[in-house]
């Protein structure tokens, strides 16, 4: 956990740049100027055929964590009374097959869109994933922030806390900048603006679902006291 921030930096940003550097700007193209197009450039293509099967490997492991969490997930959401009892059912091997099962059709279902509309479903479900993951990492740094302002208003010490932000709340407040100045991008860009026309109206039906089932009641506040008492001294999402 501590070395999160320091191996995102080199391996994800530090690799990201090299390839600004070294890639011609009027020549940037997704399908011919990632890893292995570098290595193109650089005229090695036994290491870019090598950069490929590293990229198909680590393709297949993200798809395999996507079906673990996204499964898990709606295990959670069933026992919460947010999904179908039947995606919350367990086998003798402690594995969530309805979930899986449900995960891994719509899957399919969203790369067969790419072979009989890529131009217009498929760009829609691709769209749909974009925002929502902005939208989910905005909640993410938001809760953050309230977490630590509601732990310390409850009596709680965020010295306890097992991990902690450094400097906060400065990192945190500019995330949330950066993360609205990317969704209003999204919406000034031709080229990213099917995305906010399809992810402003959806967070727009996520508020009304939200405060249409707290006023029926099925949105609980968390037990404070439960949680000072028994996830004090855990860890603090980083």
């Amino acid at each position: 956990m501590n070395t999160i921030f320091i191996r995102i930096l080199i391996f994800y940003a530090g690799s990201v740049t090299i390839m600004g550097l070294v890639v011609p700007y009027g020549n940037v193209s997704v399908l011919s100027n990632g890893y292995a197009g570098l290595f193109g450039l650089a005229g090695i293509p036994g290491a870019a055929a090598i950069m490929n099967i590293v990229i198909l490997t680590s393709l297949a492991s993200a798809g395999n964590s996507i079906v673990y969490l996204l499964s898990r997930t709606l295990v959670a959401l069933s026992k919460e009374g947010k999904a179908p009892r039947a995606l919350g059912k367990i086998n003798k091997r402690g594995i969530p097959m309805n979930a899986v099962l449900l995960t891994l059709f719509l899957g399919q279902v969203s790369l067969i869109t790419n072979f009989v509309s890529p131009e217009k479903v498929f760009v829609w479900l691709i769209s749909i994933a974009g925002f929502n993951t902005l939208l989910g990492w905005f909640a993410s740094f938001l809760s953050h922030y309230k977490f630590r302002k509601w732990l310390v208003a409850h009596g709680g010490s965020v010295d306890k806390l097992k991990f902690k932000m450094g400097i906060y709340p400065v990192p945190t407040i500019i995330c949330l900048l950066v993360l609205v100045a990317i969704a209003i991008y999204t919406a000034y860009s031709p080229g990213t603006r099917f995305s906010f026309y399809i992810g402003a109206p959806l967070l727009v039906l996520y508020f009304i679902i939200g405060t249409y089932l707290n006023k029926k009641g099925k949105l609980q506040e968390p037990n404070y006291r439960l949680f000072l008492e028994s996830h004090i001294n855990e860890t603090e999402i980083k």
